[in-house]
This record gives C-alpha cells, sequence and structure tokens, in this order.
C-alpha cells in the first residue's frame, strides 16, 4: 500500500530496527533484507554465478554479477567523456 512503502521510506531515514549479531559489527539496517544481503559479507554466501563457460566468478550481490557479466559482452552502457 502507499501508505506502507512512506512508512518503510520514513525509516531509511530514522530506525534501524535491524542489527548484526555478529561479534564486533556495529552494523544496523532498515530492512530485514538489507541485513540478510549485509550477512553474507560475514558468511561468504555468494549465490550469484556467472554462467559463462569456464567462467568460476561468484558474487554475493547480484548487481555486481551483472556488471561482471559485461566483461564478456563487451557491454559498456556508460559513455566516456
Amino acid at each position: 500500500s502507499r501508505a506502507g512503502n512512506l512508512t518503510r521510506h520514513k525509516r531509511t531515514h530514522s530506525e534501524r530496527p535491524y542489527a548484526c549479531d555478529v561479534t564486533g559489527s556495529e552494523y544496523m539496517a532498515h530492512t530485514a533484507n538489507h541485513l540478510r544481503k549485509y550477512m553474507r559479507a560475514h558468511s561468504g554466501e555468494q549465490p550469484y554465478a556467472c554462467d559463462e563457460s569456464d567462467c568460476e566468478y561468484r558474487s554475493a550481490r547480484a548487481n555486481t554479477l551483472k556488471q561482471h557479466k559485461r566483461t564478456h559482452s563487451g557491454e559498456r552502457p556508460f559513455p566516456c567523456d
């Protein structure tokens, strides 16, 4: 709902109710999903794998895998000035 979206957005500016429970970490997230993604830094989980043959690249984040795949395709979506 729109009201729920606004509440969620407002939380990004103030509340951070989801805390990392790893000793020594002070990370606080505003959504459970952000905390779950962050926890991959501690666990080493890398669920995103390159599907090119002979490429063993893996990543904890989908957007990093997308950037990596451009090394195979040669795609350069951002022009250089």
